[in-house]
């Protein structure tokens, strides 16, 4: 549970670790997501190798504007590290994700993974509530016949991996130092 600004915020995390037997269950898991950490391994470049796959299959079972967050793991191993917090932040950049670095063991940023990925899924759906509110004589949204839920979207689902940590903290869309607040969290996720 992550509380914002009083509003106690429940979480559903589910951790494949890039697991091929929960392929075929993955993709339920995706249905209704609003939120995901694709966390990769810093000390594995292999492990940074499959992020474009998971991002891939990410977008394409789940809502077009999943709120993504991309976590290097394992900051604390800086003597083997093999992805640079530079390839990162580009990645991130590249494909509209916010990234940031964590580390298990410390827990150095670990809260923060959660607590951004839900900012960022609530700052949305406060968006399509508003749209939803100005669109509600048009023909889409609850008036069309849809649920609030079902246009609105699901919970929070936390994919790949549970959070990890990073010794330069969070980074924004613009590769300047971020303190997510309300106001920034547009710049992420659609």
């Amino acid at each position: 549970t992550v509380d914002l600004a009083g509003i106690n915020i429940k979480l559903q995390c589910w951790d494949t670790a890039g697991q091929d037997r929960f392929r075929s269950i993955i993709r339920s898991y995706y249905r209704g997501a609003a939120g995901a950490l694709l966390v990769y391994d810093i000390t594995r470049r292999d492990s940074f190798e499959h992020v474009l796959q998971w991002l891939q299959e990410a977008r394409s079972n789940a809502d077009p504007e999943l709120c993504i967050t991309l976590v290097g793991n394992k900051c604390d191993k800086v003597a083997d590290r093999q992805v640079s917090y530079e390839e990162g932040h580009a990645f991130a950049h590249r494909y509209g994700l916010y990234f940031l670095e964590t580390s298990a063991v410390t827990g150095h940023m670990v809260d923060e993974a959660f607590t951004v990925t839900t900012k960022l899924v609530h700052h949305k759906n406060q968006q399509r509530e508003a749209e939803a509110r100005s669109l509600d004589t048009n023909s889409m949204g609850p008036s069309a016949g849809y649920s609030q839920s079902e246009y609105l979207g699901g919970g929070i689902s936390h994919g790949r991996s549970a959070m990890k940590l990073s010794a330069h903290g969070p980074v924004g869309m613009n590769g300047q130092p971020h303190q997510p607040q309300q106001d920034n969290l547009a710049n992420c996720c659609g």
